[in-house]
């Protein structure tokens, strides 16, 4: 699960196989149970929540992504 802060900031908690929190290492931390800063200063209007992966949307329409990417759910051209 993921949120976001007043300010545009994303927090994340729960399991992070194939690196589902985003706090840079997958596996570490699995069952968080406070939210967990995502490992980014970058601030976000909305996200987009799958099973293992999740997207940021900036307010200056750019797209960052973080989980499991075994079927290019990160749009970074590797699968």
């Amino acid at each position: 699960m993921c949120g976001l802060t007043d300010t545009g900031e994303a927090y994340c908690w729960g399991g992070n196989g194939e690196g589902k929190l985003g706090i840079g290492v997958a596996g570490r931390d699995v069952g968080k149970t406070l939210p967990t800063k995502v490992d980014t200063s970058i601030t976000f209007d909305s996200l987009a929540l799958g099973g293992v992966h999740t997207c940021g949307l900036t307010s200056d329409g750019d797209a960052y992504c973080w989980g499991r990417n075994k079927e290019g759910q990160l749009g970074d051209g590797n699968i």
